[in-house]
This record gives C-alpha cells, structure tokens and sequence, in this order.
C-alpha cells in the first residue's frame, strides 16, 4: 500500500504543476498523468482510469505532437490495450523524435525502450 501512497502523492504533485502551467515540460505534465492513470489501479484500490489515461496522452500531444517521451507512453499505453496498429503508428513517431542532445544517455535508453515495444507489436510482419 505504501506504494499506492507514492502514487496519490504524485497525482497531486503533477495537477498542482498542471494548474500552474499545463504545458510546461513541453507537455510532460500531461504525459505523466496519462502514464499514472493508466498503470495504477483503479476500483477501491486506486485511482487508475484509462479513460483519463488516454485524454492526458491525447492533451499532451496536443502540445508537442513530436514529443518522444509522449508518443512512447501514449504508444506504451495503446499496445497493452491490445491496439497493435495505434501502437505501431506512435511508437514510430517517438523513435523519429529529435535526439535529446542534453540527455544523451537518457535519449539512447528511451530509443531501446521503444524498439523493444516496437518489436512487440507484430504489426509490421502480420503477427
């Protein structure tokens, strides 16, 4: 449950950051809230909701809609729906993302996530 405490404390921290500037971040306030809802549990446990999940992606890429860190976890987000296709098409926008020259290490981690995803989407070879 301690875990669940982290995530409550995050939620808020993040719409308090979003009621000051919700674009801050080049959107990354927005894509953050989409990841916690959608990998925390909802019902009585949590607070998970993948229709919020989907609307924040869906806000933060309406501010940077090249945005690598956006399109990998809207991505993220559609292949654990099963939405292989969807997926395929942001996972593809992330990885054709600008390098983050100022995060080199970061960027080249990011790059192997979204092959990785990108290799489990089958779409490209009909599976």
């Amino acid at each position: 449950m301690s875990a669940m405490r982290y995530a409550k404390a995050a939620r808020e921290a993040l719409h308090r950051a979003e009621a000051l500037d919700p674009t801050a971040l080049d959107g990354g306030i927005y894509a953050s809230l989409g990841a916690l809802y959608s990998k925390v549990p909802g019902g009585i446990v949590g607070f998970g909701d993948d229709q919020r999940a989907e609307e924040y992606f869906r806000k933060a890429l309406a501010v940077d809609p090249d945005n690598i860190d956006s399109n990998f976890f809207y991505g993220e987000f559609l292949l654990e729906r099963g939405d292989n296709e969807r997926a395929l098409m942001y996972l593809e926008r992330a990885l054709a993302a600008p390098p983050q020259v100022s995060r080199p290490v970061f960027d080249a981690g990011r790059r192997d996530e979204i092959r990785g995803l990108i290799d489990r989407t089958s779409v490209r070879d009909g599976g």
